[in-house]
């Protein structure tokens, strides 16, 4: 079944999101060219609202383009083969359908947190995915340390190259896949509790090559829980 076409603010928000990405402007600087809050340029590269015609100019000015060249349909063609490129994985039915969320991707760059264990940085692409409760990433796996041969449970394995999304919400209970943030380390593995009072966290790895380590629950800034996994595409 073919694909079906994206709706035109879909489409616009996609242009737009590339054009201020290969000026190297973050979304605050973007709306503050074109004196839009910064809440509302999301919703419009978010494919969720049209915006109106004078703050489609404002945009364009800002982005160095006339407003007719956001729709052009060769402007669209091009960002729309960049997206089928890069997110059409054939398990993902849920992308480009129902309300949008922006999903940052991190392919090629490291994934920055702050002193707090929320993301911080820029992302090689932005994903957008379906509704994701609470703070959400995606990453590409990038070693076989989640991955065994002893289950015949698919999900219980993640080679490298998949694609999977953590958010912060639900919370992360003993036993869940996760990305564990500390001052030292950033890894995906399955915890656990241990001690009185669940003090420390032991991080599994699949793969019996890959050592286990533990935390000390007190160093652990955040902790991401995964909801999505695409495969191989």
């Amino acid at each position: 079944m073919p694909e079906p076409t994206p709706a035109p603010a879909i489409r616009l928000g996609r242009v737009i999101h590339a054009l201020r990405r290969e000026r190297g402007l973050s979304q605050a600087e973007l709306a503050a060219l074109t004196s839009l809050r910064q809440p509302n340029l999301s919703r419009i590269e978010n494919g969720m609202v049209m915006p109106r015609r004078g703050t489609l100019e404002k945009l364009a000015q800002a982005l160095g383009v006339d407003a007719s060249d956001l729709l052009s349909p060769e402007r669209v063609q091009m960002v729309e083969a960049q997206w089928r490129a890069a997110l059409t994985p054939r398990n993902a039915g849920q992308l480009f359908a129902g309300q949008l969320s922006a999903v940052p991707l991190y392919r090629r760059k490291p994934i920055e947190f702050d002193a707090t264990g929320r993301l911080s940085g820029s992302a090689d692409l932005v994903l957008q995915l379906g509704p994701l409760p609470g703070r959400a990433f995606a990453w590409v796996v990038p070693d076989d340390s989640m991955q065994t041969r002893r289950t015949s449970r698919q999900e219980d394995s993640f080679p490298k190259g998949d694609w999977v999304v953590f958010s912060s919400q639900p919370e992360v209970a003993s036993g869940d896949f996760a990305f564990v943030v500390t001052p030292r380390l950033k890894l995906f593995r399955r915890v656990t509790w241990e001690g009185k009072a669940a003090a420390k966290i032991r991080l599994l790895p699949l793969n019996e090559r890959f050592p286990q380590l533990a935390v000390a629950r007190s160093d652990v800034l955040a902790m991401y829980r995964l909801v999505l996994r695409f495969q191989h595409f």
